[in-house]
């Protein structure tokens, strides 16, 4: 499943959550807490040929990352191949449910991998079913979620997402203009649209560094 994505600052939570309640199916309020995961490649292979990071040389690859996310007592984890395009995030998910996040925290910790950045954000979720007008210009052709999230140590964003089968260009294409079409009708400019991740600024902010809102 491909996931194309955006998030914006918010300066005015409670006129945007009206203007969303006015216009979008309410679907729940959520609380998710999440914690991310870096493996690196090289330690893997080291600890499969049973050898131990012996040559003490940093490894050459980019470190897996995963996160485990516990919502409503649901534990789930998902792995995220990224990239970001213009500010919208074209992601592919793979990701499952497990029955004992204690468990499974325990057995990615024997694999090698350690917790690196931990988020929490609550908020409330709207959707715009399949069909609906989104402006008056544009239709999604499906369910498309938009979430007012309170990131914690961060602020307010707005996050609208939708999921597409495939990343063939021309609906990633489609999913991008109708999510930003979604964000100008709530009278949003979109640069507000941040582009980078929430946890490469959470981790700035454990580095001491100041995080610049737009």
């Amino acid at each position: 499943m491909i996931e194309v994505e955006l998030k914006a600052w918010i300066d005015d939570p409670v006129a945007l959550e009206a203007a969303l309640a006015a216009r979008f199916r309410f679907a729940g309020d959520y609380r998710k807490e999440d914690v991310y995961y870096r493996l690196w490649p090289a330690a893997v292979r080291a600890s499969s040929a049973g050898r131990g990071a012996e040559t003490g040389q940093p490894p050459t690859r980019a470190p897996l990352e995963f996160r485990l996310r516990i919502e409503n007592a649901t534990a789930i984890v998902t792995a995220k191949e990224k990239r970001i395009d213009n500010g919208i995030e074209v992601n592919r998910e793979t990701e499952f449910v497990v029955s004992d996040p204690a468990a499974f925290e325990a057995f990615a910790r024997f694999l090698g991998a350690t917790p690196f950045v931990r988020k929490v954000k609550v908020g409330r979720l709207y959707e715009v079913p399949t069909g609906e007008a989104t402006d008056g210009s544009a239709r999604v052709s499906r369910p498309t979620h938009l979430e007012l999230s309170a990131v914690d140590r961060l602020g307010t964003f707005l996050e609208i997402e939708r999921l597409i089968e495939s990343d063939d260009p021309a609906a990633v294409a489609d999913a991008r203009s109708e999510i930003r079409s979604l964000l100008v009708g709530l009278g949003i400019n979109p640069s507000k649209i941040e582009p980078r991740y929430y946890i490469d600024m959470l981790a700035a902010l454990d580095r001491g560094e100041h995080v610049e809102p737009r």
